[in-house]
């Protein structure tokens, strides 16, 4: 199994709780999560753009209401690959990204990266790292 991520994601699963837009899309987030926390050697793909945790995603059809800005997500894509020194299109196992991620991420790092996003405001994923 091939499980396909955007970079910020990374940042998003280490701290994911059980939230999201709704029941349906929390529902598959929750999927995910316990699929790499069960099989951390499971193969990742970096995706460009929106990847397999997008799917069912509300902010598509309600774009007046959406968490997610294009334009802010695609910059902190950018600032993960250039953190994890990953590139799109590639293939990683999901332990090597969360593993590096580990080692490189602060709280303070952190805050810098995601203190513009909702769920972050929300203090759903402050305690992510330390």
């Amino acid at each position: 199994m091939i499980i396909s991520l955007r970079p910020h994601h990374f940042l998003c699963l280490k701290g994911y709780k059980g939230h999201s837009y709704n029941n349906v899309h929390t529902a598959y987030w929750g999927i995910i999560s316990k699929i790499l926390k069960d099989n951390p050697q499971t193969d990742i793909f970096i995706q460009k753009g929106k990847d397999d945790l997008c799917t069912n995603c509300p902010s598509e059809i309600f774009k007046d209401k959406a968490r997610c800005i294009s334009s802010n997500v695609n910059k902190l894509d950018d600032k993960v690959i250039n953190i994890l020194k990953i590139k799109t299109g590639t293939q990683y196992k999901f332990s090597e990204l969360q593993n590096k991620l580990d080692k490189i991420m602060t709280k303070d790092l952190h805050k810098k990266l995601c203190s513009s996003c909702a769920w972050w405001q929300k203090g759903l994923c402050r305690d992510s790292f330390k």
